[in-house]
């Protein structure tokens, strides 16, 4: 584990990185970004634009600029921010009450390209439909003990989507939600998941025959036992 400490202009007080290696992915290692907000976390959109304005780097997702957003907003306005400062994001929302992820936002607006990782807000949920269906470049999305479901197509086409935990409470995944995540080998149930159909991770078909914890219902649903679940290529192995 690694600690750094930021004093970065954009005020975000500290970052955490969890190294992963499996070998059975597609990548040798998963960077995991965890935050915590401090005092001085803007809560205003003004101030997310001055420290989006002030940060340094951000050129690449190699290189994102750690910002936190600590206000109310919708999540629509924050991307606009971000898309105008042209840099790539890790953002902290953890503490914010922004609202608008998914069921009737436009899909993949121009802002949610720049997104490397995500906290979304203690405050969620429920991640809707489509939330960042096509968010090429997303890495890692945590997810907070809050939400207790993810809508459909929520992560579809997140090419750089590499692993997720599901917390314990969310009780149901819609269909879709994770289909076309290319790059996904890591699945961590916190907790016994309703899960839609085959469709909601690539290689959906072998992922139940590994985590169904009975059979399947008529509508295509099963439970899936809590556990970590490793990808490769088609196959899928459980706990």
């Amino acid at each position: 584990m690694v600690m750094i400490e930021t004093t970065q202009r954009c005020r975000l007080t500290s970052v955490t990185l969890l190294l992963v290696y499996a070998a059975i992915c597609v990548v040798s290692c998963t960077v995991e970004t965890r935050f915590s907000s401090g005092s001085d976390v803007p809560d205003t959109y003004k101030e997310f634009q001055a420290a989006l304005a002030d940060a340094d780097g951000g050129t690449s997702p190699d290189d994102p600029v750690f910002v936190a957003f600590g206000g109310t907003e919708t999540v629509l306005a924050l991307y606009a921010a971000i898309a105008r400062a042209g840099k790539y994001v890790s953002l902290d929302l953890s503490e914010s009450s922004v609202t608008g992820f998914g069921d009737g936002d436009p899909s993949s607006p121009l802002g949610m390209s720049f997104i490397v990782s995500v906290a979304l807000p203690n405050n969620l949920s429920r991640i809707g439909r489509k939330a960042f269906e096509g968010c090429v470049n997303l890495r890692r999305a945590v997810i907070p003990d809050s939400v207790t479901e993810i809508g459909e197509y929520a992560f579809h086409s997140c090419l750089s989507l590499e692993s997720v935990t599901i917390p314990e409470n969310v009780d149901y995944i819609d269909r879709s939600a994770f289909s076309g995540c290319e790059n996904l080998c890591a699945v961590h149930l916190m907790g016994y998941t309703r899960i839609a159909d085959i469709t909601v991770f690539p290689g959906g078909a072998k992922f139940r025959e590994v985590a169904a914890l009975s059979g399947t219902s008529e509508d295509g649903s099963y439970v899936a036992v809590r556990g970590t679940y490793m990808r490769s290529g088609t196959e899928w192995s459980g706990p």
